[in-house]
């Protein structure tokens, strides 16, 4: 039941925010379960997705007739089989066949240009955009959206403060976000740093409670696109406002659902 109030989570959230993108369900562990097991978790799977509730869901229906793609990464059984199926729906999508301007292209390779970035701002966008008469926002706006479309970079417009950050290096969104919502066990943070800068109780409090205060968010972040990095994960639902503690010393706090447990003492390495 908690595995499937996870996935439901999840499953919501993608509808939410990209209500017709397809989506795959992939289960690992192929490789330690019979078919007849396979059987009784996508029973238990069709209770909660289905075509009127999830219609983006891309059933295994071909071999198995399963919801879901089971797949091993131990012996990689089901892996070709999901590769199979990923090259077959993006290749349905009306913008993988879509012909495209010479000079979105170029524009594209430039932002690219500085391997070591892993975002740009609007405002750079635009600049590179003129130098290849792409001169329109409207332009720039469509360019963008066609280019996120196909995976090739990643650049939300929700608000004026996702708009402005164009993401090249999807690695980078995963480095910061993990630095929030991670395994308290497999992964703990440098208990010495964490001292040294005096945010031990912040550590413990997030761990402890689900409460992230801003000031270890700017120390994870290095005080680099913060603001940004916030608003993601308020529109992704990966944290919410938390107003109960009110405000410390100037200090705001954030509840991250996904670190809600049983209570439970934190211990740093």
């Amino acid at each position: 039941d908690e595995s499937l109030e996870y996935m439901k989570f999840w499953l919501n959230s993608v509808k939410m925010h990209a209500r017709e993108a397809p989506l795959l369900i992939v289960g690992t562990h192929l490789d330690s379960i019979d078919a007849s097991q396979l059987k009784v978790v996508d029973k238990h799977l069709r209770k909660l997705v289905n075509k009127s509730r999830f219609p983006q869901v891309i059933y295994n229906s071909e071999d198995l007739d399963l919801v879901f793609f089971p797949v091993s990464n131990l012996n990689r059984a089901g892996i070709n089989e999901v590769r199979k199926k990923l090259d077959e729906v993006a290749f349905k999508q009306r913008f993988v066949n879509e012909k495209i301007p010479v000079r979105w292209i170029k524009c594209l390779d430039m932002m690219f240009e500085d391997e070591s970035a892993s975002f740009i701002y609007m405002k750079d966008v635009r600049t590179l955009g003129k130098t290849v008469e792409i001169t329109s926002m409207e332009e720039i706006d469509m360019m963008l959206q066609l280019f996120h479309d196909l995976g090739m970079i990643i650049h939300f417009t929700s608000t004026p403060t996702l708009n402005d950050i164009v993401t090249l290096s999807p690695q980078w969104l995963i480095d910061g976000l993990s630095k929030i919502i991670r395994d308290r066990e497999l992964h703990k943070y440098n208990a010495k740093k964490i001292r040294d800068v005096g945010l031990e109780d912040e550590v413990q409090k997030m761990f402890e409670e689900a409460i992230v205060s801003l000031d270890l968010m700017e120390y994870f972040w290095e005080h680099n696109t913060v603001e940004f990095l916030i608003d993601l994960m308020k529109r992704t639902l990966l944290i919410s406002d938390w107003a109960f503690d009110g405000q410390h010393d100037g200090n705001s706090f954030f509840l991250v659902p996904s670190l809600l447990h049983e209570q439970k003492k934190y211990k740093s390495k």
